[in-house]
């Protein structure tokens, strides 16, 4: 099961189509990443009229999706629904396995785990969802995955590649202050100071007290072309989480 993306299911080497409301079920329930109370599911699929609607309804869709899956994998007890972790192969948690290898090989595991994703987790489920608690979180580890990768990658042949990944990502989080830094930071360093001055000078909102001395020292080391500084700055780069 892939939900680091738009819901997708294999069974045995093949896609399982899943049918209208089993989508978004199966959405919900695998986003929620544990068990999830029924009501909430109800509310999700029915709006504020979900806990009226007759339970022949949500049990008929809950049975589709055990069929598809495969009898037993959907597990529903004590007013929750959950997949049975034993017998599912969910990517969210080979990337946050991934992640949590901190020792060895982190540089390979964080690409390993970068690789998983396909784009926003789950665009099936709405912001107001039950799950959305547990898909900020994913993204947020993501952010801070793509991050600390490049810090790593700033310093070697893979420099390039870097800071396409930091500029993408600062797009798409315009606020983070590290990104910024790092990015002009990683700019500079490769002798794109006109650009890391862009980069550090763009508005997003302004940098919290604790980010403005840092923010103030690059861009003096990017004025005076401080290529032992930057490199430091670099270096020194502490995870986002």
């Amino acid at each position: 099961m892939r939900i680091l993306g738009p819901l997708e299911v294999e069974r045995h080497g093949s896609p399982v189509a899943l049918p209208g409301k089993a989508h978004l079920a199966l959405a919900w329930i695998a986003g929620a990443r544990g068990p999830l109370a029924v009501r909430e599911l109800d509310g999700a699929l029915w709006g504020r009229n979900g806990t009226h609607v007759r339970v022949g309804r949500r049990h008929g869709i809950l049975r589709e999706i055990d069929r598809l899956l495969g009898r037993g994998h959907l597990l529903v007890r004590s007013g929750t629904v959950t997949l049975d972790p034993r017998g599912i192969d969910v990517d969210a948690d080979r990337f946050e396995g991934l992640l949590g290898r901190q020792a060895g090989r982190r540089e390979a595991n964080l690409a390993a785990a970068l690789a998983l994703w396909r784009g926003r987790a789950l665009p099936e489920i709405s912001g107001d969802d039950p799950a959305t608690p547990q898909l900020a979180r994913l993204r947020l580890q993501y952010v801070a995955a793509t991050y600390e990768l490049a810090s790593i990658r700033l310093a070697g042949p893979l420099a390039a590649p870097a800071i396409a990944d930091l500029t993408r990502l600062l797009a798409e989080e315009p606020d983070r202050q590290p990104l910024r830094l790092l990015l002009a930071a990683g700019l500079a360093a490769g002798g794109r100071r006109v650009d890391a001055l862009r980069v550090l000078r763009s508005t997003g909102r302004p940098a919290s007290p604790g980010a403005a001395p840092d923010a103030a020292a690059l861009e003096q080391a990017i004025l005076n072309d401080e290529r032992d500084a930057l490199s430091a700055f670099i270096a020194r780069t502490e995870p986002l989480m």
